[in-house]
């Protein structure tokens, strides 16, 4: 239960805000405050989605006020994680983030908040919104 919590530490406010803020003061501000951007556009989409599809969250979490697919946790993790994935070329970082995401997303079914089903959605919600994106603003134009 331990190992599952840590896994979900990389989503969490005491690992994204500092890693933002020490981005914010870095040569890549840009890419941070972009990404922060991006993490904000997709939190109302997410809410659109849930309400669309009003999916209900586990009973036994005793959250009856919000819904469960796609995974807001998970979609906006991936946003924030992702988007920096995508700015830095390192294939290390790159890795990491992947990595990351997966195990998050195990993480957070087997404790019990989601269901596969919830996480994959987040994921493709999160990779269609990237694309879509990068396609309007290309990397190149993001750089310059």
């Amino acid at each position: 239960m331990l190992l599952l919590k840590i896994l979900t530490f990389p989503s969490s406010a005491y690992v994204i805000v500092p890693v933002y803020l020490i981005g914010l003061f870095s040569n890549k501000r840009r890419f941070y405050i972009l990404s922060l951007i991006l993490f904000f556009l997709s939190t109302p989409l997410n809410i659109l989605l849930k309400e669309f599809f009003q999916i209900p969250l586990n009973p036994d979490l005793g959250l009856t006020h919000t819904y469960a697919f796609p995974s807001g946790h998970m979609q906006n993790t991936a946003i924030l994680w992702g988007s920096l994935a995508v700015f830095y070329t390192n294939s290390w970082v790159r890795i990491a983030v992947g990595i990351g995401l997966i195990l998050n997303g195990i993480a957070i079914h087997l404790l019990g908040f989601h269901t596969v089903l919830d996480i994959i959605g987040a994921y493709y919600v999160a990779i269609v919104f990237l694309l879509i994106f990068f396609q309007v603003f290309p990397k190149r134009w993001i750089n310059s």
